[in-house]
């Protein structure tokens, strides 16, 4: 009696198995989100930021202590609302009514939001949708050559010392070393903004700024960041924002 081989079958059921394992452990595609904290303090923000990075998120943008803005695994958006301090997470626009009991930074961070991720800049006036590319600006920067930025003690290494007097002027590099954080940009970068307004005592205070004019100039800037981080990825860049309104006389 001849007995039928089910391999086949065996095969299909192993290739099937090993699918179904793929996809439990693939990771999901990121999602641009706003990460709403109801934290109270810094620290307890940064315990927040470090969850969502142990699950594969990032945060590029940090408004402390309530606000982030970063990528999100699409299928932990569910599973992370409700744990630690996390209130909400949301990839659409935000309405600033609803973080406001958070103060101005948080309505702030929203309306940033809303306009560099939900596509609301061009709505607020922020980008001219037929501007052309005006391409790069030449001579804008230097760039550090490779093992030209070794620095001990405050002073250039003698290879960085001898690199540096064999270049042309126009390209010596600083020689910054790992604390000397002014002469370079990467990792964590604090932003600090000050909008300044006049109280009217030695000039006329002839105008004043409005909710919209604030958003508008974070938004600005943020935009800005949000070039560099992408021209510059390996920079791993991340910015915390500090917002202060300052009267003067």
């Amino acid at each position: 009696m001849k007995i039928r081989s089910n391999k086949p079958f065996h095969c299909i059921n192993i290739l099937l198995f090993f699918a179904f394992i793929i996809i439990l452990i693939s990771p999901s595609a990121a999602q641009e989100s706003i990460i709403i904290l109801n934290s109270s303090d810094v620290p307890t923000m940064l315990q927040n930021v470090k969850y969502i990075e142990s699950i594969g998120g990032t945060v590029t943008h940090r408004f402390p202590p309530h606000i982030l803005i970063g990528d999100i695994p699409s299928g932990q958006i569910n599973n992370l609302t409700g744990y630690l301090n996390i209130e909400e997470i949301s990839t659409k626009p935000v309405n600033e009514a609803s973080v406001s009991m958070y103060g101005r930074t948080a309505e702030i961070a929203v309306n940033v939001w809303n306009n560099n991720f939900m596509g609301k800049a061009a709505e607020a006036g922020l980008i001219s949708t037929n501007a052309t590319n005006p391409g790069p600006i030449l001579g804008d920067m230097l760039f550090v050559p490779e093992n030209a930025t070794s620095r001990r003690n405050g002073k250039l290494s003698i290879q960085s010392a001898n690199m540096i007097s064999e270049l042309p002027v126009q390209t010596i590099p600083y020689g910054a070393g790992f604390y000397d954080t002014s002469e370079y940009m990467i990792g964590d970068v604090a932003v600090g903004i000050i909008l300044l307004e006049s109280n009217g005592v030695i000039d006329p205070n002839s105008e004043s700024w409005t909710s919209a004019e604030e958003s508008n100039v974070v938004s600005e800037i943020q935009a800005g960041l949000n070039w560099w981080k992408a021209y510059k990825p390996g920079a791993k860049l991340t910015f915390t924002y500090d917002i202060h309104s300052l009267v003067i006389g």
